[in-house]
Order: structure tokens, then sequence, then C-alpha cells
């Protein structure tokens, strides 16, 4: 099984002393969509996950609803 996590980011802003040149581009990006294929983690703060309602939603894919 494939599994695939697209992002859409929004707000997006550079992390305090990124300065190198060569990323020019990536400064004046504010919102942009990444596909799901080169995606390998995503951090999340701790207050941005409802933690009851991922763990419902692994209880009912666990029992294959």
């Amino acid at each position: 099984m494939i599994l695939l996590l697209s992002l859409y980011l929004s707000s997006c802003f550079p992390v305090p002393g990124f300065d190198d040149l060569s990323y020019l581009l990536q400064l004046s990006v504010r919102n942009c969509f990444i596909r799901g294929l080169v995606v390998r983690y995503v951090q999340l703060p701790p207050e941005g996950v409802d933690v009851k309602l991922l763990h419902d939603a692994a209880r009912r894919e666990a029992r294959g609803g």
C-alpha cells in the first residue's frame, strides 16, 4: 500500500537565520502545494493535533469501517 500525503501550506515563512542566497525563490513564497510523493515527515505542534479525533479515526480504520 502506498500512502500519499499531499500538503497545502499557507502563510509560509523561512526559519530564523535562513539567509542562503541560493534559495531566494523560497524566501518570496507564501503559499504552496507539495505533492505527496515528496513528503517524508510532517512535524506538527502538539496543540495543533486533536488527539481524541485521531484515536477515533485510527480505531475506525482498524475495524475496517
